[in-house]
């Protein structure tokens, strides 16, 4: 029912643990593919994914580029985009057959796309305060960063034209044109490596906060 994408360059620190919070997913059959589209990666990010049983798409630089690809390989009717550093929390897949048990008994009137709340793998109060950001971010302005994944469908995907290529905000541009009405988030934690924050909380939060900003600014 699912095909998971995930872009990579050279994350192998972050990748194992990443795809092992899909394995329960996949025994029960909600996750049918997962497809690691990767930049070209010098370490054993690749070594990973084929061991974990995962196809391999190649798609250069820029991240966008590897997310069109990915998306391009994908034969079920839900995509679900995730990144790398990322671990779904233990029985996530609950949530997600529910999401979309709700929709199927509704008729799918509305598409309803969804991300995971965003969690960082660190104690103190700057990774709050990174967290705090990225739910005001959600509320007040209806985004979410890539860092939340996306669960969205295949037509709902293709109608809004997919992500653009060369886009520098292209996980915000997305979840744009989705629209606030229709983007639900779960309560479903993902949780990001503390090594994605290497140059400091800081960085990060002005980074999402200009992302999310350019993001209200059409044709960016």
């Amino acid at each position: 029912m699912i095909s998971v994408i995930i872009p990579t360059l050279n994350n192998s620190e972050t990748l194992a643990p990443c795809l092992a919070a899909l394995i329960p997913a996949a025994v029960d059959g909600l996750i049918r593919q997962v497809i690691i589209a990767d930049g070209g990666s010098t370490d054993a990010t690749s070594a990973i994914a084929e061991s974990a049983g995962a196809e391999i798409v190649s798609a250069p630089p820029p991240r966008a580029d590897r997310l069109i690809a990915g998306a391009a390989a994908a034969k079920q009717p839900w995509l679900m985009f995730l990144t790398p550093d990322g671990v779904l929390a233990h029985d996530w897949e609950r949530e997600v057959d529910a999401h979309l048990e709700a929709l199927s008994a509704n008729g799918a009137a509305r598409p309803a796309a969804a991300v995971f709340r965003f969690a960082i793998d660190d104690r103190g109060a700057a990774p709050r305060a990174a967290e705090l950001a990225t739910r005001i971010g959600y509320r007040v302005l209806g985004r979410a960063c890539s860092e939340q994944g996306l669960l969205i469908s295949r037509t709902h995907y293709d109608q809004l034209g997919g992500f653009r290529a060369q886009s520098a905000v292209e996980d915000i541009d997305l979840i744009r044109r989705i629209g606030r009405r229709d983007l639900v988030r779960l309560r479903t934690p993902i949780t990001i490596a503390v090594s994605r924050y290497q140059h400091g909380y800081g960085r990060v939060a002005a980074r999402h906060a200009t992302r999310m900003l350019r993001s209200l600014i059409p044709g960016t």
